[in-house]
């Protein structure tokens, strides 16, 4: 079996076995701590998956290996960050805990987020153009909103400019994102 065979069947078994869980909470369990858990575990592993599938989709070829590797390995680590801190076996303070959640989701988001717009190729330059724009906008906002996360978050003076940028890339990211498999298809 395949490396990427192994992880994307290790995450979709996860995944398979949480939802069970968690939908037997929802439907037989009390409301409690550890039911929260269970949810949040649910949860935390359905998003990683799902993001390391997409990853998963240019693992095949030779060029984009690298890319796919690093988004899956991403996506494990983030999986585990949520699952040691869902579970409280780390337990930072929650500063910590929620910045490091979200680094670690939006990174991976980008590298999944990458890998679809790998996937779009054309003959045509306008939907290459597209392409190639989209990725250069999701890892700008990608950098831009960690960069304000973890070093700006707490720094005093207006932090306005930068976050109005880093809103206005990323509504221009996800335009690309939605819009490059259109044009492929207009284009085809």
């Amino acid at each position: 079996m395949s490396l990427r065979k192994f992880f994307m069947c290790g995450f979709v078994g996860a995944f398979g076995v949480a939802a069970i869980l968690a939908s037997g909470v929802l439907l037989f369990g009390k409301w409690g701590e550890e039911e929260t858990k269970i949810l949040l575990t649910a949860v935390s592993i359905g998003v990683y998956s799902l993001i390391a599938l997409c990853c998963a989709t240019v693992y095949e070829g030779e060029r984009w290996k690298l890319l796919a590797t690093a988004g899956i390995t991403m996506c494990g680590i983030g999986l585990a960050f949520a699952l040691l801190t869902n579970w409280q076996i780390v337990e930072p303070g929650f500063k910590v805990l929620l910045k490091g959640r979200i680094a670690f989701l939006s990174i991976s988001i980008a590298f999944g987020a990458t890998a679809l717009m790998l996937k779009q190729t054309s003959d045509e330059s306008i939907v290459e153009l597209s392409r190639a724009l989209t990725i250069v906008l999701i890892w700008v906002t990608t950098c831009l909103f960690n960069f304000i996360l973890l070093l700006l978050a707490d720094a005093p003076g207006s932090k306005e400019g930068v976050v109005r940028l880093t809103g206005a890339l990323s509504i221009l990211a996800l335009l690309g994102v939605v819009a490059t498999p259109i044009l492929r298809r207009i284009y085809k």
